[in-house]
């Protein structure tokens, strides 16, 4: 489910606001001693003021204030009642759309990056927006699989360097740089890539799983341009994927490399005409949820782990993971199911 980000408070507005709701409160003796309002001013921002003079209470007892006018220009005053018509318009013209949407679809949750105004650059409370998401996405039980996005001409152009420069890094406090990159999530996530990926970008779709990407798609690293070194697991990660030779190339030049030519590379699993990314995605998607999370969360783990296993070990340590899944309630469940020719019922167990 959507929800609408969360709106400005303040308690130290002067001048008029409209009523949006409003409490009395009582003594212990039960007798009425303060009103609260909650008004929204023009730009949707919610004042809240307390009074305790007995007029205002009085009419807050006996009046329907909703869509008043709430004036503190001299005395706290109240004007009308009775509008819900005017909260409603302010709500719906102030309403602001989330820097980050969370979509639900059954065990698909998508991720949208929503700065289209900055090329989905990624400021500090777009990167903590992002850490809780995936927090809750990794939280939640019925979530198999992620996509993450962006709206708009790009998918992400990196960090906000005009925030960073006020000094406002996206770091967050679990998943580091961008919300992400530090400790991207157990479960899977795909990154739905339209446009550039640059900068922060790339490292943020380097940092999931599985990467679709539309034909017109470029990923660049360009941070040497700008006297830095893209060390968000952008050069590490590239090292680790990509033939020396082209990961210098990307790391050193700062130029982007067209999808198509990094798809033949390995690095990204597959390109869609130019606007379907986030369908080809879904698809895929579609292809992994049905699986026993189990298994998928153990696989992941294996790919993940296995460079830094000795050789002589490494089949061992393959072994000891998956017996987890070989010996679950889960790989009972899949094959009563096969055998039964139905759909099994995983429980993650």
């Amino acid at each position: 489910m959507q929800r609408p980000a969360a709106r400005s408070v303040t308690a130290t507005h002067t001048g008029s606001a409209t009523v949006e709701t409003y409490t009395v409160t009582y003594s212990p003796d039960g007798a009425p001693e303060a009103v609260i309002f909650s008004a929204l001013l023009e730009d949707g921002t919610r004042w809240i003021s307390r009074s305790t003079d007995s007029e205002l209470i009085a009419q807050a007892l006996e009046t329907d204030l909703i869509g008043a006018t709430l004036d503190n220009r001299g005395a706290l005053t109240v004007e009308g009642g009775n509008q819900p018509d005017r909260v409603n318009t302010i709500i719906d013209s102030t309403v602001k759309d989330p820097l980050l949407k969370v979509q639900w679809e059954g065990p698909l949750c998508i991720l949208t990056l929503n700065r289209p105004e900055v090329r989905n650059a990624i400021n500090l409370e777009l990167a903590l927006a992002l850490e809780r998401a995936i927090d809750d996405f990794e939280a939640d039980s019925e979530a198999i699989v992620a996509i993450l996005t962006g709206v708009g001409q790009d998918f992400c152009t990196g960090m906000d360097l005009k925030a960073a420069a006020q000094g406002q890094y996206p770091i967050a406090p679990s998943r580091g740089l961008l919300g992400i990159t530090g400790r991207p999530p157990q479960k899977p996530i795909i990154a739905a890539v339209e446009g550039n990926a640059l900068a922060g970008g790339c490292e943020i779709a380097l940092a999931c799983d599985l990467i679709v990407a539309a034909k017109d798609a470029t990923f660049g690293l360009p941070e040497p341009k700008r006297g830095l070194v893209a060390a968000a697991g952008g050069v590490l990660r590239l090292a680790q994927r990509l033939p020396r030779p082209i990961a210098l190339e990307m790391a050193l030049t700062g130029e982007p490399i067209a999808a198509p030519r990094v798809h033949q590379l390995g690095l990204i699993n597959a390109v869609a005409r130019p606007g379907t990314a986030l369908k080809v995605a879904r698809e895929l998607a579609g292809k992994i949820a049905p699986n026993a999370p189990l298994s998928l969360q153990l696989s992941k783990q294996i790919v993940d782990e296995w460079h830094d296993w000795p050789t002589n070990e490494a089949y061992g340590r393959q072994s000891d993971i998956a017996s987890e899944a070989s010996f679950s309630a889960d790989a009972q469940e899949g094959i009563a199911a096969f055998d039964e020719k139905r759909t099994p019922n995983w429980t993650g167990r």
